[in-house]
């Protein structure tokens, strides 16, 4: 499921339709 990778990513520190945020913010 898309939102589940989207979580997964979030809780590592980005967000998919944010690749260039930074990997200390969680959202």
């Amino acid at each position: 499921i898309w939102e589940d990778s989207q979580q997964a990513m979030v809780d590592a520190g980005y967000t998919r339709t944010a690749p260039l945020i930074e990997p200390e913010k969680p959202h």
